[in-house]
This record gives structure tokens, C-alpha cells and sequence, in this order.
């Protein structure tokens, strides 16, 4: 994404372009070309418009063009050396136009002018082909900063960027263009006074020229040197930082009273979003209403429900009150009938418990039901003034039992496997799981409906998103599972639904899920000697679907369904059997991982920094052993992987139990990269590339010393790691 900075920049550069020596005084010729017919008339004013409209689109054509060219180059000859020569140019063409620099081609002046057959028309048509030719012009001001521009617009590495860049250019060039010609002749003879500044303004743009070149050239440097990334929002938020104040609300009660969020100040306060339709909440009402006994009795504490009739599947507010007046419930139920408090926290499915402590803050939300112990633990610790957890989420896995979910590690794949009601149970029983939304994907309508997609005109296909934590389940094992719920050859059909909007697909949004996706389908792929119809895909386009369509076969749960659910053991037990457990290995705090850790090692897998080549701990060990997480200790590497690539890091082929690793696109610095994280402790590793041993899978993980620390093989007992030994009996290749 192209900084703020750099658009700022160019949109003055543009407009410095317009008050340099070469433009300004020349400015009469062709405001009065634009104001005046061939009679020497005075154009009305919409015409006048309709000239110099002309003449910025003619002038801004040629610009978009040259942009649109040179970041496409930039793309192709992408890295940091290319950008540091960009950033030389510009660097160059800054000191030039500050005169600090005397170069003698970029002081000679090239214009061209419209032939006079043409120009003694003056209409619309002669007003775009002279703004084109004065785009296409070189003069000793404008040309440098058009160039340095041009440099700039290279290093971003996209046409798309490019083009934007030198429309952003045209854009500050443009608009005095467009005042002048259509204000008076006071402005114009105001601006004429600016001559006098001329020389300031050109030393002040040219330094700010230079300034930007240094830029571009100090920070590829340090990319070459290190390798190290600068620092992205991927590492999971802090508790302190994830407690955050809710906006106060007022919600009407079953009783006829009101409540509002803001009166329980001073206690914590526990809600409880639930649904009349959901069997998982109807079965702990008992317990809930002991708990609101306890602790609104008390004072202690304020226990809350929130209901939504109307809303994703619940009747509405009078049929709620008739059933929930029958059933004699005696705690608070508060009704959110316009769903607002629903979409302000967020809530995806039930039941959601969120906990707010006595500032009234939100410091934790759980999706999935909690046990009574575990509600009655979290309220106890806020009122001693204790801030929960807000990265841990628990979720039922569809056999009873709860799997603790680091939501500020969530990844997300979208998935086409026929009717969404199917496909969308079928993902949220797998442990590691968070949320499955049932939605439209890969069309060309925006927000189409859900006749709209059956109609077959907008190309969508019935999609599910599913947002997952990788440390618990891999995208490896979610695309296995959905080639076990279709059938892979079928082209727009899975049992009984058929049509475009039944295909079958895998839309990925981080470029690093392809090659893992790519994979799953070649194996895939062997079974079979007809092609496998299968999309693979960057997601487009999706939007959700209606809520009715949300959680259907929990809402009807005899409803229709083509999917067999038995294949969920299979899931089930492969995360029973992970070679490493990831339930044995926890993540500090941040502040005690700072403690912890030397600034280095800190550095490193706080801050996605990189250690110098060569320098390392362990890029020349390789004795028998494994390789732990410095953070959490969880076993990443066996020695028995690692080998001497030569590229100055520790470098092996393989992790000890692929789920211990997490991968990332990162497109830092111009390049196109995936980073590797440790499961547990969502520490920055290193980065993984295509170039290791062929014979071994092909694949470096290039890792930095200062996330890792190595215990012997001798010592493994000792430390607890005795049950790996079998992985780490030989010591690396450092042939």
C-alpha cells in the first residue's frame, strides 16, 4: 500500500511543477488559448470549462500512461536494488533542481506545439491534443520532477500504484490549471507575482526531492543489509491493549424496566448473548440464573442476558415474551430488537458471553458456552480487579468439549462446496474452528441476493468463510476435509443442487495459502483421471448471505443437508494424535516475555527483526538435538532437518510437526515473502523460500538464532523433551 507521505509528496510535486520557473511565466499563452475563441472572443464559462477539462484530460493521459508503465516495470525487476536506484535518481534530480548539482542534458529545453491548422480551431478536441503535447514536453524544472516522480512511481512495483502515483501528479498540476483559467484576470495577474519567489521555490522543492531520494535509498540499504522486516500488526495485541471501553447502552428489559450499561459502574458486569432456538443455551439457563442470583443479589457483581428478536433466527419480541413468560425466568433479559448491540460486539453465533470490568470495559468475549465454574472464575478475578484474558476464546468442538482459540490469531479461507447450509456445519465442528459465515463469492454484483445468485446471472457461488486458528488446525487439514464432503469432478453440481452457484472451489486472500492449497489439490488430483473441476482462487468479491441462511442446520436441524458428517472423526483424531501438543506449551505476557528475552532475541520475535547473516548462534551448528521457541519452548526444529545452505542463517527443511508452524504473506520492502511464526507463541521466526534440497521437499526455513534455543540431544530427558529424541538422534548436514 502506498504511504500518506508519498501521495502528500507527489500531489505538491505536482503543484510545484505548476509554480516553476518553466510554467509560471508562460501561463498567460495558455489560459488565454483556453478562455478565448478564434475570434478572440471570451469563451462563457462553460465552455471555458469544457476546454480546460479537455486540456487536463489531454495532460493528465500521457502522465497516467508513463506511471502506469513504470510501476509495471518496477514489478518485474522488483527487489532493493532497484529501488535504491530509483531512490538515486530521484536523490540526483533533487539536488539538480535545488542547484547544488549542475547537469548540463537536463538544462536543455524540448516543447512541442500544435500545428497551426489545429490550434487556430481552439476547440475541445485542439484543447486535449495541447494538454497531451504539453505532457509530453521537457523543460529543465519540470522534467526532473516528472522523472523523480516516474522513479518513485517504479519502486512502488505495480502498474496499478504507478498510475495512481502520476494521477496524483497530474492532480496538483491540474487544479491551478483549472482555477486560473476559469477565474479573473486579478487572480491571474496575483499569481504573476509569484515570480519573484521563483528561485526560493525551486531550492525548497528540490530539497524536498533529495530529502525523499535518501529516504528511498537509506531503507533498501538496511533491507539488503539485514533482511529484516519492519514491524506489521500481525503479532497478537497485548491484553492491556485488547481491554478497551464499550459505548454505553440502554436496552429494554421483559419486565417493563430499562437498563443501562453505565448504571453498574463500579462492579463487573457478565452478559450473555443466548436464542430461544439454541438448545446449547436453553440447557444452561438453570445455571445462569443461579449465577445472577448470587451475584446481583450480592451487589458483587451485575449478571445480564441480551436477546434479539427479529434477529438471526429469533421470533419476535412479543412471541419471545409470551414463551419466556411461561418458562418462569427469573433473571434479567434484555431485548436488542434492532440487533445494534449484536453487530457493535460482533456476535456470530451462540451462546457469546462478553465481560466487562467495573469501568465498564470489555476485557473478555467467549464464543461458545462456558461452564458455570468457568463464568464464576472470570467474574471472581474482575471483582478482585483482575483483567481477563481477551485472547483466548472457548468453542465447542461438536463433541462436547472446549478448545481455547487465540482470536488475535485468526486466519481465514473461504470455501465452495455446494449448498452453504452443509458446508457451513460441517467447518464449525472442527477443533480449531472459530466462526463459519455462509455467503456469495467470486461474482460480479455487488451484494447480490439469494435469488439473485440462483438465477445464475452473477456468477457467485455459494461460499463459507471460515475463520480459524492455524495453531490449533492447519489449512492443510481444512482442504483435505472439504475434498471429503464433494465430489471434486463434478462441474456445478453437489447432490442434488445444481448450477453455477454450486461449484466447487478454495478462494484464498493471503497469497501464502496458495501454494499449501495448490498442493492439497495436486494430491488430490492423482486419485483421478478426469481433471478435478475444483476452482483455485484469490477470493473476489464475497459478500454474506441473508441471515436466515446463517446457522440453518442449528436453527432446523432436520433441515436439508447433501453432506456426510462422518468424516469429522477423521479431523478429530488427527488432532488427538499431533506429534507435538501444542495444550503443553503456553505464551507469557508480554511484559514478562520482555524480561525474558535480551533486546536481540526481543527484537526478533516481538518485532520482526532479523539477525545479521552470519552471526547467529546456531547457523554453524549442527550436532544432534532439537530446536525450541525461545518465547514458549515448544519444539520447532530437529537437528536432523538443518543443513549448511550458505546463506548465513540456521537453515532447515523441514519443522519437527508442520502445525507448529504458522505461515504469512509479507510483502515488506517491495518483495513478496512468507514468514514463518511459532504456533503457540506467535513468535517471528524467519521466512521460508522455494530453493532448499530438492531431494528433501524443496523448502528453506531460513530461521534467526535469537527466536531459537537448542538443547543437545544428551539433555532432552533432562529438560523434558525425552519423547522427541526419536525425531533429533542425527546431527544436521553441514556438507
Amino acid at each position: 500500500m502506498i504511504s500518506i507521505g508519498y501521495v502528500f509528496a507527489v500531489f505538491c510535486a505536482g503543484l510545484l511543477s505548476f509554480f516553476s520557473p518553466c510554467i509560471l511565466p508562460i501561463l498567460p499563452v495558455y489560459i488565454a488559448y483556453l478562455s478565448v475563441d478564434a475570434t478572440s472572443e471570451k469563451l462563457s464559462f462553460a465552455r471555458k470549462l469544457a476546454r480546460t477539462l479537455a486540456f487536463i484530460i489531454g495532460l493528465s493521459a500521457a502522465f497516467f500512461l508513463l506511471g502506469f508503465g513504470a510501476g509495471a516495470l518496477g514489478g518485474v525487476i522488483s527487489s532493493p536494488i532497484f529501488s535504491i536506484v530509483c531512490g538515486v535518481v530521484v536523490f540526483i534530480f533533487g539536488l539538480y533542481m535545488a542547484g547544488l548539482l549542475k547537469i548540463a542534458p537536463l538544462m536543455r529545453e524540448r516543447r512541442f506545439t500544435l500545428p497551426k491548422s489545429i490550434a487556430g480551431k481552439k476547440s475541445v478536441a485542439s484543447a486535449f491534443l495541447l494538454g497531451l503535447i504539453f505532457s509530453l514536453g521537457w523543460t529543465p524544472c519540470v522534467g526532473p520532477i516528472l522523472a523523480s516522480i516516474l522513479a518513485l512511481a517504479a519502486e512502488q512495483g505495480t502498474a496499478a500504484s504507478g498510475g495512481f502515483l502520476l494521477a496524483i501528479y497530474s492532480l496538483g498540476l491540474a487544479i491551478p490549471f483549472l482555477v486560473l483559467s476559469l477565474g479573473s484576470d486579478f487572480l491571474l495577474s496575483r499569481v504573476r507575482n509569484l515570480n519573484r519567489y521563483l528561485p526560493t521555490i525551486k531550492l525548497v522543492g528540490g530539497l524536498v526531492l533529495a530529502a525523499l531520494g535518501l529516504f528511498m535509498i537509506i531503507s533498501q540499504a538496511y533491507t539488503l543489509q539485514t533482511g529484516a522486516s519492519a514491524s506489521r500488526s500481525l503479532t497478537p495485541a497485548s491484553t492491556t491493549e485488547s481491554v478497551k471501553a464499550a459505548e454505553d447502552f440502554t436496552l429494554p428489559a421483559l419486565d417493563g424496566s430499562t437498563a443501562t450499561l453505565s448504571d453498574y459502574r463500579g462492579r463487573p458486569v457478565y452478559t450473555k448473548f443466548w436464542a430461544s432456538w439454541c438448545p446449547t443455551c436453553l440447557a444452561g439457563l438453570d445455571d445462569f440464573a443461579s449465577l445472577a442470583t448470587d451475584y446481583n443479589e450480592a451487589g458483587s457483581a451485575q449478571i445480564l442476558s441480551v436477546v434479539a428478536p427479529g434477529q438471526k433466527g429469533e421470533v419476535d419480541e412479543s412471541s419471545f415474551s409470551t414463551w419466556a413468560t411461561g418458562q418462569d425466568l427469573t433473571f434479567p433479559i434484555l431485548f436488542d430488537s434492532d440487533g445494534a448491540q449484536l453487530s457493535h460486539f460482533d456476535i456470530r453465533a451462540y451462546p457469546t458471553s462478553v465481560f466487562f470490568d467495573a469501568e465498564g470495559r470489555v476485557v473478555k468475549k467467549v464464543t461458545g458456552e462456558m461452564t458455570s465454574d468457568e463464568v464464576r472464575a472470570e467474574i471472581d478475578a474482575l471483582i478482585a480487579g483482575k483483567t481477563g484474558d481477551t485472547t483466548t476464546s472457548v468453542v465447542d468442538d461438536g463433541k462436547g468439549t472446549t478448545v481455547h482459540i487465540d482470536t488475535n490469531n485468526l486466519h481465514d479461507i473461504y470455501f465452495a462446496g455446494g449448498c452453504f447450509w452443509g458446508v457451513e456445519e460441517y467447518f464449525s465442528r472442527i477443533p480449531g474452528v472459530y466462526d463459519v459465515v455462509s455467503g456469495y463469492a467470486n461474482g460480479t454484483t455487488e451484494n447480490p441476493t439469494y435469488q439473485q445468485v440462483c438465477s445464475g446471472t452473477t456468477g457467485h457461488t455459494e461460499t463459507v468463510h471460515i475463520r480459524y486458528d492455524p495453531s490449533i488446525v492447519s489449512l492443510r487439514t481444512l482442504a483435505t476435509q472439504l475434498f471429503k464432503i464433494i465430489n471434486p469432478l463434478s462441474h456445478n453440481q453437489q447432490g442434488n443442487d445444481r448450477g453455477t452457484q454450486y461449484r466447487t472451489g478454495m478462494y484464498y486472500t493471503d497469497e501464502a495459502d496458495a501454494s499449501t492449497l495448490s498442493s492439497v489439490l495436486a494430491e488430490e488430483q492423482t486419485k483421478y483421471s478426469d481433471p478435478i473441476a475444483t476452482e483455485l482462487k484469490p477470493l473476489e468479491n464475497f459478500s454474506e448471505a441473508e441471515d436466515y441462511h446463517q446457522d440453518y442446520l442449528k436453527k432446523n436441524p432436520g433441515g436439508y443437508c447433501h453432506i456426510d458428517f462422518s468424516s469429522l472423526d477423521d479431523v478429530q483424531l488427527e488432532a488427538a494424535q499431533s506429534y507435538v501438543d501444542p495444550s503443553e506449551y503456553t505464551r507469557p505476557t508480554d511484559e514478562e516475555i520482555k524480561a525474558m528475552l535480551t533486546d536481540a532475541q526481543y527484537h526478533v520475535t516481538q518485532q520482526e527483526g532479523t539477525d545479521p547473516a552470519f552471526s547467529g548462534e546456531y547457523f554453524n551448528t549442527f550436532e544432534a538435538g532439537i530446536y525450541v521457541d525461545i518465547v514458549t519452548g515448544e519444539p520447532l526444529f530437529s537437528s536432523e532437518s538443518k543443513y549448511a545452505s550458505g546463506c548465513g542463517w540456521p537453515s532447515f527443511t523441514q519443522p519437527i510437526d508442520p502445525a507448529v508452524i504458522v505461515e504469512r504473506t509479507d510483502t515488506s520492502h517491495g518483495m513478496v515473502r512468507t514468514e514463518v511464526t511459532s504456533r503457540v507463541g506467535a513468535s517471528h521466526l524467519g521466512h521460508v523460500f522455494p530453493d532448499g534440497p530438492s531431494d528433501k521437499g524443496g523448502l528453506r526455513y531460513c530461521i534467526d538464532s535469537s527466536a531459537i534455543r537448542f538443547i543437545p540431544y544428551d539433555q532432552m530427558d533432562a529438560e523434558g523433551y525425552g519423547k522427541f529424541k526419536d525425531a533429533c538422534a542425527y546431527g544436521g548436514d553441514n556438507s
